[in-house]
């Protein structure tokens, strides 16, 4: 099989850590595989394991030309008086310069079997002229904070009609069906593929170095976002505290546009020396592998890779309920981790877990997740050539 797996950049994320382990799956399994992104990032995953990487700068191709540039200063305008045009309009002209580049990369060369194209940012730039081999990958819930006005009904239509959609989680399918209803749309294809882990990578790198702290923590890993629900995470973890004096440190790993919020939070709440923001790693396992308890706290997962990523490091966790994917990863026994989201429960569970933790199967529950499984369905569901 010859495989691309495209994703619009490889900064530190959840998203953009899976391609890289897509596109390595494929490439140990024995097949011709291939990682294509857009945009450069100052902080980014290492693609030194990949054997067949390629960076196109849709920003730098149109720049170079004359009309190129005219028509990036003209989509920059009507983006003024029409919000949220622009990735639309820019991915109009950056299609076509895809599919062009495709085609040098299959000159004097076997064409690509299928092409698995991650995250609406990079379905953006992919929208239009599209070919029967591309493959939508829905990471999140789609649109899940948002009313379905007039434009956004266009804007779902570009990305997803007629379009194969593979979605991460029994949830992101379902939230995609109904996108399909409120939207008008249909997808030629739309089915449930979930996301691969790579335990024995995992697990290597959690040996990498041991984190600076010397007090027994409690771990968060991911963006700081309002998703992230982490303000509730701290108010649990006070609540743990007052009531029961624990020594536990709260370690945040991870950074975003609500950090300020969350410092001021921790000063307000005369936390500072009990819970550490330890800042964006572009190797968190360390940090997950030493905790003594690893707790999600989000509004809403499209998967939940960390919660995978926290059971290949045989860390015990804790998880407030959410739409998404959650349930597809805490199920049978894991359900005993689950909890409501309120401070006063996730703190009550986080004890629990702490002083009297349960036993898991971690293997038992990492099995369906295994790069093997994922890579067969790819392969089943979306090869023009099976064989």
């Amino acid at each position: 099989m010859k495989v691309a797996v495209v994703v619009r950049s490889l900064k530190i994320g959840g998203m953009e850590r899976v391609a890289i382990s897509l596109t390595k799956a494929f490439q140990d399994a024995g097949h011709d595989s291939h990682l294509i992104y857009f945009k450069h990032k100052k902080k980014h995953y290492s693609t030194q394991e990949i054997q067949n990487v390629h960076f196109w700068n849709f920003d730098t191709f149109l720049a170079k030309t004359v009309v190129g540039l005219f028509y990036e200063i003209l989509i920059r305008i009507l983006n003024i008086p029409f919000r949220q045009s622009y990735a639309i309009t820019k991915g109009f002209v950056t299609s076509f310069i895809f599919k062009s580049k495709i085609k040098q990369l299959e000159k004097n060369s076997t064409p690509f079997d299928f092409i698995i194209i991650r995250g609406q940012g990079t379905f953006e730039f992919l929208w239009f002229n599209q070919d029967k081999r591309y493959v939508q990958v829905c990471e999140n819930l789609l649109y899940p904070d948002h009313k379905m006005t007039y434009f956004r009904k266009i804007h779902a239509k570009c990305l997803y009609d007629n379009k194969n959609i593979a979605c991460v989680s029994s949830g992101v399918l379902q939230s995609f069906h109904d996108l399909e209803n409120e939207a008008g749309l249909k997808a030629k294809k739309a089915i449930k593929i979930t996301n691969p882990i790579d335990v024995h990578n995992i697990q290597t790198a959690s040996k990498e170095y041991r984190p600076d702290i010397e007090a027994p923590y409690i771990v968060n890993v991911g963006r700081i976002a309002p998703v992230k629900q982490l303000s509730l995470l701290i108010d649990a973890y006070a609540y743990m505290k007052q009531k029961y004096g624990t020594s536990h440190k709260l370690v945040l790993v991870g950074q975003g546009h609500d950090e300020e919020n969350i410092r001021q939070k921790i000063k307000t709440m005369q936390l500072e020396k009990d819970v550490i923001l330890a800042g964006l790693q572009t190797n968190p396992y360390p940090w997950i592998a030493n905790a003594d308890l690893f707790v999600l706290s989000s509004k809403h997962e499209g998967l939940g890779m960390v919660l995978l990523e926290a059971l290949a490091c045989r860390t015990h966790l804790v998880v407030t309920k959410s739409p998404g994917g959650v349930t597809d990863i805490m199920q049978n026994e894991l359900e005993h981790f689950l909890c409501e989201a309120n401070d006063k429960a996730l703190g009550e569970r986080i004890y629990q877990e702490l002083t009297q933790p349960s036993p898991i199967d971690f293997d038992k529950h990492l099995e369906p997740f295994l790069p093997q499984t994922i890579l067969n369905k790819y392969i089943e569901e979306f090869s023009i050539n099976k064989g």
